[in-house]
């Protein structure tokens, strides 16, 4: 079994259109409407299981052709997007699903789903500010250790 591209979008064509019907008998309307057996298909759905879905962390685009485009962030990566731009030009270039992608990488788990643009900004800008000040204190104690060989001698 083989699932095209259109496949896919006729399935997500009926999940968006009965995520948006309100009334329980349009629903079994539109199911009878666009599905051989709509008792079959709902059950089917019901098995789906996100939490086993991989967890490869990629965000797919498309480009101007149409094709899709996969972005893998990695912490690096996100590192050197936070030291390069402000808070304000990280909100206005980067949606909230990429930076939501960027906290999954980082955290191995998803963000909440009440987190804004600004919210995963400010905890990276903590992680980043933590980070700093670990490698301050290590810098610090290696130059101590460093005294201390010195004076021993």
């Amino acid at each position: 079994m083989y699932l095209t591209r259109e496949n896919i979008h006729n399935l997500e064509e009926i999940i968006v259109n009965l995520n948006t019907i309100q009334n329980e008998d349009d629903k079994r309307e539109f199911l009878n409407e666009h599905v051989e057996d709509s008792a079959f298909f709902l059950s089917t759905l019901k098995k789906l299981n996100k939490s086993k879905f991989p967890k490869k962390n990629t965000k797919i685009q498309k480009d101007s052709t149409g094709i899709a485009n996969v972005i893998v962030y990695n912490e690096d990566d996100i590192v050197k997007i936070f030291k390069e731009k402000n808070d304000k030009d990280i909100v206005n270039e980067y949606s909230l699903e990429q930076l939501k992608q960027m906290y999954s990488s980082v955290y191995n788990r998803n963000a909440p789903s009440n987190y804004t643009k600004g919210r995963i900004v400010s905890i990276f800008r903590d992680r980043l500010h933590t980070m700093n000040r670990a490698a301050a204190f290590a810098q610090m104690a290696e130059e101590r250790e460093k005294e201390c060989v010195k004076k021993s001698l």
